[in-house]
């Protein structure tokens, strides 16, 4: 059964768990996106504090029977230099350590843009070079949370064709993809043909709008030019997906006057109901 998730990176690192966890059950929302990457940055992110508001979220969670279904770890992207890229792959281990103790049972990652991305060898194939990265992630905790790669992070992610490729050669049940609806929109991809064709291999979502040039991270329905969510529907169907809806929605959010943000998140958990309301009815939805 889908359920209708939020990231919470709509919030401010160090929220208070029971007050905004509460704030979304209340809504309707089962479930929330711890994103690590927003906290990749916080000199606290090793302390004791940092530990002690991760245990308080999933004591919230539970009460508040919200499930944190999935991550997303720190990003590796071209800008960094590549001091930046080893500091931040260095908290993968701490992200999948935070990740497990919450119950996530996805943690997404952006494929590698270059074979000698983290220090490789430059001749290897781009292919190989991410699935031995991907799997030395899995072996990092062979009990914790499962991997997704996610679409459109690189030239091998732009199709499920490639998502597929990039899966088989990992060759793990704790390995698959999210699929973010914002990437695939800048990509001008068929996101029913393709969403679709990922099947079970698909795990989790970012669920997110955008104006076809820049990636705006907005609640759908929110821009002009925006993604043709009934093929998004369509493809979720197709695929017979069971996991969260989740909104990567933070620019929705972030700059509004506090007294807003319930309203946001009420029309944000409407729309959801909208887009999966075909789902609902085949039994998929909540």
């Amino acid at each position: 059964m889908l359920t209708i998730s939020m990231g919470m990176n709509i919030f401010p690192l160090y929220h208070d768990p029971g007050r905004t966890l509460a704030q979304l059950r209340s809504i309707g929302f089962g479930g929330v996106d711890f994103n690590y990457t927003d906290y990749a940055s916080s000199p606290e992110l090793m302390t004791s504090r940092f530990d002690r508001w991760t245990d308080a979220l999933g004591t919230a969670a539970e009460k508040n029977r919200i499930r944190i279904f999935q991550a997303h770890a720190p990003c590796l992207a071209p800008w960094h230099s590549a001091e930046e890229r080893q500091l931040l792959h260095g908290l993968t281990r701490h992200c999948l350590a935070a990740s497990g103790r919450l119950g996530v049972q996805w943690v997404v990652f952006h494929a590698l843009p270059q074979p000698d991305f983290l220090g490789g060898p430059a001749q290897n194939s781009l292919l190989c070079a991410n699935a031995d990265y991907f799997r030395s992630i899995l072996d990092l905790m062979p009990d914790g949370p499962g991997i997704a790669v996610e679409n459109g992070s690189g030239e091998l992610t732009r199709t499920a064709e490639e998502l597929l490729g990039l899966v088989d050669r990992v060759g793990s049940e704790r390995f698959g993809v999210c699929w973010d609806t914002g990437h695939a929109h800048l990509d001008g991809v068929d996101q029913d043909v393709e969403i679709a064709a990922l099947g079970a291999t698909l795990k989790c979502l970012h669920v997110q709008d955008n104006d076809g040039v820049s990636d705006q991270h907005l609640l759908p329905f929110a821009v002009r030019g925006g993604i043709k969510w009934q093929a998004v529907t369509r493809g979720l169907q197709r695929a017979a997906y069971r996991g969260a809806f989740n909104y990567e929605v933070h620019n929705a959010f972030h700059d509004r006057p506090p007294e807003s943000i319930p309203v946001i998140l009420k029309h944000a958990h409407a729309v959801a109901r909208v887009i999966l309301e075909p789902l609902m009815a085949d039994g998929q939805g909540e």
